[in-house]
C-alpha cells in the first residue's frame, strides 16, 4: 500500500484547481481522473477517532488498524485491499489552524454522517479558496456532487 505522506492526491487536486481557475467557480472532476493507480472504491472519512475503526473496516471490507486521532482522510481500495491512503492536510502554523486540503463527502455537509463510499465514476466539484497574497494562503478541496 502507498502511504499518503507525499500527499499525492492533494498535489493533483491543487494542480487541477490552479490550471482551471477553480476560485472563479467550482469545476467538475471525476475522482478517477485525479489518481494514477487502480482502485474500485474510495472511502472518505471525517473526524474519526480510533474508536471508529470498525466503521472504516465495514466500509472498506478489510482490516484497518491505523491510529486516527480525530483525523479525516480518504482510503482507496481494490479487491478488498487498501492500495492508497491519504489524510487531509491542515496548516497548524498559526493559532487559527486552516484547512489546506479537504474532501467533503456530502453535498449539504451532513455532519451526522462520518463515512461515505464512492465508486470510480464519482464526480466532485473541485474548489479553491483563499488569498493571492501567498500561495500558502489557499485551500483546495473536492465536494461531492450528490
Amino acid at each position: 500500500m502507498n502511504s499518503g505522506d507525499d500527499h499525492k492526491l492533494y498535489s493533483r487536486v491543487k494542480d487541477f484547481a490552479d490550471k482551471r481557475s477553480c476560485e472563479n467557480g467550482n469545476v467538475d472532476v471525476a475522482l478517477s481522473d485525479l489518481t494514477d493507480f487502480d482502485w474500485d472504491k474510495a472511502v472518505v472519512y471525517e473526524w474519526l477517532s480510533s474508536n471508529n475503526t470498525k466503521e472504516i473496516e465495514d466500509a472498506i471490507g478489510a482490516k484497518y488498524d491505523k491510529y486516527l486521532d480525530m483525523s479525516s482522510g480518504i482510503i482507496f481500495v481494490k479487491n478488498g485491499k487498501i492500495v492508497y491512503e491519504e489524510r487531509f492536510v491542515f496548516d497548524y502554523s498559526s493559532l487559527d489552524p486552516k484547512v489546506k486540503f479537504f474532501i467533503d463527502p456530502y453535498k449539504n455537509g451532513d455532519s451526522n454522517k462520518k463515512i461515505r463510499v464512492f465508486t470510480r465514476d464519482a464526480v466532485f466539484e473541485c474548489w479553491k479558496s483563499g488569498s493571492d497574497n501567498r500561495d500558502s494562503d489557499f485551500s483546495y478541496g473536492l465536494s461531492a456532487k450528490d
